[in-house]
């Protein structure tokens, strides 16, 4: 990126930053329209790959802009308040869903980046991903109280369990309101949280009664 864009006003960056993320949220990578970027965002096309010089890497642009939006939202709402694991997920689970609702259209260019990567940027994606997976996941896991698990279990692995199970119940529901063109609701939110517990709940207690 032509370090001319940084330069820029906070306005002026601001907006194109806000007409390039919402058409590739709407239309995604391969359908998105520099032509409607720019008519959004008030300049030439020249000027945008001026700046970013080209549409692969204006993408990656905006997709590292969200991930450090994102990552600091994180921390701002403090996952690591209760040393309890089912605790600390959920709250991980209801700042995704803030974050969704606040910012709908770079949360959506983030999942669909890693859920649906574009063709020819698998390697981006990985790198980006492992970066975020080192870097951060093991501070939101930090000071987990393990006492009330069983000796017998693998802490990593439920850890990772919890992890793929509450994600999957989030993803759906997104997955959801992607289809039927609707954002995330306060009754949707309320729904994905009232199914966190029933899940927690199994998790912590189990399924099958004991002999």
């Amino acid at each position: 990126m032509n370090p001319a864009f940084e330069n820029l006003n906070a306005e002026k960056k601001t907006n194109i930053i806000r007409a390039c993320l919402e058409e590739f949220a709407q239309n995604g990578y391969e359908r998105a329209s520099t032509n409607s970027m720019v008519s959004r965002a008030g300049i030439s096309k020249g000027l945008l790959f001026h700046y970013f010089g080209s549409k692969k890497d204006l993408y990656l642009y905006l997709l590292d802009y969200a991930i450090e939006h994102f990552i600091g939202r994180f921390y701002d709402n403090d996952v690591k308040a209760s040393s309890d694991l089912f605790e600390r997920i959920m709250k991980r689970g209801i700042v995704k869903m803030k974050i969704a609702s606040e910012q709908p259209f770079m949360y959506k260019l983030v999942m669909e980046a890693f859920m649906d990567t574009p063709g020819g940027m698998e390697e981006e994606m990985k790198a980006r991903y492992d970066k975020i997976y080192s870097q951060h996941m093991p501070a939101v896991f930090e000071d987990i109280d393990f006492s009330l698990f069983r000796e017998d279990i693998d802490k990593q692995k439920a850890m990772e369990f919890m992890l793929l199970s509450f994600d999957g119940i989030y993803n759906r529901y997104m997955k959801q309101a992607k289809e039927k063109a609707l954002d995330l609701s306060l009754e949707e939110v309320d729904k994905i949280v009232s199914e966190y517990y029933i899940f927690i709940d199994m998790i912590k207690y189990g399924i099958y009664k004991k002999n």
